[in-house]
């Protein structure tokens, strides 16, 4: 069986292609254990900065984080 989910969530990311965590915001999602590993993964998440020209800058993104996980088949069964 196992368990399948997303995350929306909407973000900065800055110049130097990093999130700025204060503008991490989740818009939608199907389990709070995975909300909370998107939040753990914002601080090592990393992108090619957007530009204009030839300069990088600040831009708002919206993405998606998509869980599928499957069932151990040694696991114990309740």
């Amino acid at each position: 069986q196992g368990l399948i989910g997303r995350v929306e969530a909407e973000f900065i990311v800055n110049a130097r292609g990093r999130i700025e965590p204060e503008s991490f915001v989740v818009l939608s999602s199907t389990h709070a254990d995975f909300t909370q590993e998107v939040k753990d993964a914002i601080p090592t998440l990393e992108f090619l900065p957007a530009r204009v020209g030839r300069t990088p800058v600040r831009v708002r993104m919206r993405l998606g984080f998509d869980f599928k996980l499957s069932e151990f088949e040694g696991a114990r069964r309740p």
